[in-house]
């Protein structure tokens, strides 16, 4: 394997560490909603594998749906919770 190749396989594999050790999964739901209001993201387990949650307004902040919308809320499980709201949307 070619150094420079090697480089970039590794730079690709990088980003997966970091992303699987701040599951929603792992912290309380207190962690999390912080995490999110932070990051605009955390990442659930869906299928055995991470992914990340990106929709929506972090709980901590208020939101108004104007019109027909309705307000939705993104849940996770957490350590400590089987539903925690991390966030909120209009749809």
């Amino acid at each position: 394997m070619k150094p420079k190749f090697a480089i970039l396989a590794l730079a690709l594999l990088l980003p997966a560490f970091p992303a699987a050790a701040q599951q929603a999964e792992k912290m309380t739901c207190e962690q999390a909603k912080a995490f999110f209001a932070r990051n605009g993201y955390i990442n659930k387990i869906v299928h055995g594998k991470p992914m990340p949650i990106r929709r929506g307004v972090p709980i901590s902040q208020g939101i108004f749906c104007v019109g027909d919308s309705n307000r939705f809320t993104t849940s996770v499980q957490t350590t400590d919770k089987k539903r925690c709201n991390v966030a909120h949307y209009c749809n």
